[in-house]
C-alpha cells in the first residue's frame, strides 16, 4: 500500500471521521522514531531510522500509534498539559531518591511511556507482531526502566517469556526486584481496567517503574528514550485552558490519596516559601506549559472567583405576566392559552381553532423595586515602577481591579480600564465594554515609571460620557496620589475635576496610606484606605457591595 492507503487505514481504526494530514519525514536517522504536534496536528515519522532499524515493513503500525495520540492519548494539547501538570506534581516526591532534587520537566518522558501503554493495547489484536518487532529491534536504547516498560506488555499480552526481552534484561530485572514480572502483570492490569481515572493509572505506572528508574539514574545509564518524542513541546494555551489546569479535579485527589495510603510521600521535605503567592504557586506548577500572561490571566480570575460575587435575584428580570402580542394558536397547543376575547375581536366570527384562534403571550415584567440603573465603573491602576509587574509578580492591586470589573460586568453595567504612569506613559482603552475579559487583560498591562494621575483624561472621561451613563471611577494607587492631587501634571485645578467627577456618578480612591487623605475627602472623594495591600481586595469587595449589590454566592458540595 501506498503511504496515502496506509494512513487512511490508521485513522479510520480510531475514527472515520477525523481527517488529518499525511505524515511528514524527519530526515535525521538519528531522531526520533515519531512525535506528533498537537497544535497542528501534523505528524512526523522517521522513515529512514525505521529502515536502519530493519523494521520498515512495520509503518502501519507505527501510524495507527501516532494517530491514537491525535484521537484519544491525549487527543488534547490541553489534556497533555495537565497531564504533565499533575506528573511533575508527584514526580516531585514519587520519583525522589532522598538525595537528588527532582527537576520540573526532567521525567516528562515518562508520561509519553504511559500514553504510550494505552495506545499499544489498544492496537495488540492488529499489530501485536509489529510491536514485538519493533521493540526488539531498539534494544541498545534500553536502560532497566525501558526494560521493565516493554515486560509489561509481555506480561499483559500474555507472550512466552522474553519474547521482546532478552534474558539478560529478565535477569537484570529480577536482581532489583526478584517478582517484578507480578508487579508488571499486575500494573499492565490496573490500568487497562480504570480507564476511568487517568491521573490514578499514572501514579499506579509511575509506583511500579520507580525501582528501576531510581537504579538506572544511580548506574548513569541512559533513560528517556520512548516509542517516539512527546507530543508536549508545540502550541500555547489560552487563560480558559490555563484556569481548567489549575482547578482542583476528584481524579487527581484519588491518585493523591492512593499515594499517601502507600506510603509514597516523604516524611521530611522542605516546601518552597510561596504559601502566600497565589501567582508564583501557579507559575512554578505550569512551569514552560503555557504562556506567563496566560497564568497571570487564570491565577487573577481564580482569585477574584474567591470573592464570590453574585447578583440578587432581585435584579434578574421579574416574571412573565406582562401582556404581550397575540400568536396564533393551533391544535395540539395548550387550550388554556387561547385568548377566546382576543380570538372574536380579531375574526368578528365564531372562533375555530387552529384556523383563526390566537393565543396572547406574556412578556417579564420590569425588575424589581428598588433596582437601581447599573452604573458603568473606570478603573485608574498606577503602573508606575513602584507597583508590581502583575505578569510576573503578584499585585493585590490588579486583584482588585478584577474583582470591581467582575462585578461591573456580571450586574450589567460596563467597564474601562486606564493604566497610567508618567504623562507619556499610559494605556488607555478606548471605550467601555460590555464583557469582562477584555478588562482583565487590560488590567494586566504594565508601564513601569514614573507616577502621574491622567486628569486631562479624567476630564475627557467626564465629559465624554456624561450624557451617557452614570460613571463610577475608582483610583487605586498609594500616597503617591496625593502628591499627584497637590502638584497636578499637567496643571489644573485637581480639586474641581474630582468633584465633577463625584458629582457625574462618584469617584472612589482605594489608596494605600495612612494619613493626609482629608484635601481628597474635601474635594469630594470617597476615600478608602488600605493599609496593608493584602487587604485591597476584601475593600474592592465591599465597594462591589455597595455599587452593584453582589449577594454571598452560596457555596455547596
Amino acid at each position: 500500500m501506498t503511504l496515502e492507503e496506509q494512513w487512511r487505514v490508521a485513522t479510520e481504526r480510531w475514527s472515520p471521521a477525523i481527517a488529518l494530514a499525511l505524515p511528514r519525514a524527519i530526515p535525521e536517522v538519528d531522531g526520533p522514531i515519531a512525535y506528533i504536534d498537537l497544535a497542528t496536528r501534523q505528524t512526523h515519522v522517521n522513515f529512514a531510522r525505521l529502515e536502519a532499524m530493519g523494521v520498515l515493513d512495520h509503518v502501519p503500525c507505527v501510524l495507527a500509534h501516532e494517530v491514537g495520540h491525535h484521537i484519544r492519548y491525549p487527543h488534547t494539547l490541553a489534556e497533555a498539559r495537565r497531564m504533565i501538570r499533575f506528573l511533575r506534581e508527584v514526580a516531585r516526591d514519587l520519583l525522589w531518591d532522598g538525595r537528588n532534587v527532582v527537576n520540573p520537566g526532567e521525567h516528562d518522558w515518562l508520561l509519553n511511556l504511559f500514553f504510550d501503554l494505552l495506545i499499544n493495547d489498544d492496537l495488540v489484536d492488529e499489530h501485536e507482531a509489529s510491536f514485538v518487532a519493533i521493540f526488539r529491534a531498539m534494544q541498545a536504547d534500553w536502560g532497566l526502566t525501558f526494560s521493565f516498560y516493554c515486560g509489561v506488555f509481555e506480561e499483559l499480552w500474555a507472550l512466552p517469556r522474553c519474547s521482546i526481552l532478552t534474558a539478560a534484561q529478565d535477569r537484570a530485572l529480577a536482581e532489583i526486584d526478584p517478582e517484578w514480572r507480578a508487579r508488571a502483570a499486575t500494573t499492565g492490569e490496573f490500568v487497562r481496567g480504570h480507564p476511568e481515572n487517568r491521573p490514578l493509572q499514572l501514579v499506579r505506572f509511575l509506583a511500579a517503574i520507580r525501582p528501576f528508574l531510581l537504579r538506572d539514574r544511580e548506574q548513569g545509564n541512559r533513560v528517556g528514550e520512548a516509542f517516539e518524542q512527546g507530543p508536549w513541546a508545540g502550541g500555547e494555551l489560552d487563560p480558559d485552558a490555563v484556569s481548567d489546569l489549575l482547578r482542583a479535579r476528584a481524579d487527581e485527589d484519588a491518585a493523591r490519596r492512593w499515594l499517601r495510603e502507600q506510603g509514597a510521600t516523604p516524611k521530611k521535605r522542605g516546601e518552597p516559601a510561596v504559601a502566600g503567592n497565589p501567582l508564583v504557586r501557579a507559575q512554578l506548577e505550569l512551569q514552560d506549559l503555557a504562556p506567563p500572561s496566560a497564568v497571570a490571566l487564570a491565577t487573577y480570575r481564580r482569585e477574584a472567583d474567591r470573592a464570590h460575587l453574585e447578583l440578587p435575584a432581585s435584579l434578574q428580570p421579574g416574571e412573565p405576566f406582562v401582556p404581550g402580542p397575540h400568536q396564533s394558536w393551533d391544535l395540539g397547543d395548550d387550550l388554556d392559552a387561547v385568548d377566546w376575547i382576543g380570538s372574536v375581536a380579531r375574526s368578528g366570527m365564531r372562533p375555530i381553532p387552529s384556523i383563526n384562534t390566537v393565543a396572547r403571550s406574556y412578556l417579564p415584567d420590569d425588575p424589581q423595586p428598588g433596582d437601581r440603573e447599573m452604573p458603568w465603573i473606570e478603573i485608574y491602576v498606577d503602573s508606575s515602577g513602584s507597583m508590581p509587574n502583575p505578569v510576573s509578580s503578584y499585585s493585590y492591586q490588579i486583584l482588585a481591579g478584577f474583582i470591581l470589573a467582575r462585578a461591573a460586568t456580571r450586574a450589567g453595567g460596563r467597564v474601562r480600564i486606564i493604566q497610567y504612569s508618567s504623562v507619556s506613559q499610559r494605556v488607555l482603552m478606548p471605550g467601555f465594554v460590555r464583557a469582562a475579559e477584555p478588562a482583565e487583560r487590560a488590567l494586566l498591562e504594565y508601564i513601569g515609571g514614573g507616577t502621574d494621575f491622567p486628569w486631562d483624561e479624567l476630564a475627557a472621561s467626564v465629559s465624554r460620557w456624561r450624557r451617557l451613563a452614570r460613571v463610577r471611577r475608582v483610583v487605586i494607587s498609594d500616597s503617591d496620589f496625593l502628591h499627584n492631587f497637590a502638584s497636578p501634571t499637567p496643571p489644573c485645578a485637581a480639586a474641581e475635576l474630582i468633584a465633577e467627577a463625584a458629582r457625574a456618578g462618584g469617584f472612589t480612591g482605594l489608596l494605600n496610606l495612612y494619613q493626609g487623605a482629608e484635601p481628597l475627602l474635601a474635594a469630594g472623594m470617597e476615600v478608602v484606605i488600605v493599609k496593608d495591600w493584602s487587604d485591597v481586595g476584601r475593600a474592592a469587595r465591599s465597594l462591589a457591595d455597595a455599587l452593584f449589590r453582589v449577594q454571598q454566592k452560596t457555596r455547596t458540595g
